[in-house]
Order: structure tokens, then sequence, then C-alpha cells
């Protein structure tokens, strides 16, 4: 519950007009109830970059894991 009132407290800086499409991997990262809840606009496109371009996400993907070890043992 707790973590339900951190994400509604977050959409309350989200401007209704304002278009959130969920790209995350199945469950998704955006809290379904909470928009409909704030009734802001939402497209629910789960994994759409990994079914499109996979060979492009998978780039993006080590290019983020290699940047992040990077930081990590500088």
């Amino acid at each position: 519950e707790i973590e339900l009132f951190q994400v509604m407290k977050k959409l309350e800086y989200v401007k209704k007009e304002t278009l959130l499409i969920d790209l995350a991997s199945n469950p998704g990262g955006i809290d379904k109830k909470a928009i409909k809840d704030r009734n802001l606009k939402f497209v629910w496109a789960l994994s759409l970059p990994g079914k499109v371009a996979p060979i492009t996400t998978a780039e993006f993907i080590k290019d983020t894991i290699y940047n992040i070890i990077k930081e990590i043992y500088k």
C-alpha cells in the first residue's frame, strides 16, 4: 500500500495531456490502476523495443550494462 501511495504521489506531477507509454517487459513498469485513477492517457506496449528491433535493443542493454560496470569500477 505504501508503494501505491508513492506512485500516486509521483503521478501528481504528470500533466493530464501527457501520454504515458509503458515499454517495459511484462508485467510492465506503470501501475495501470494508478493511471486510471488519475484519468491519464496510457498505452501499454510491453516489450515493444525487443519485438521490433531486437538487435538494437540488445546493443543498448549491452552498452548500459557496460557503462554501469565502468562507473562501479572507476
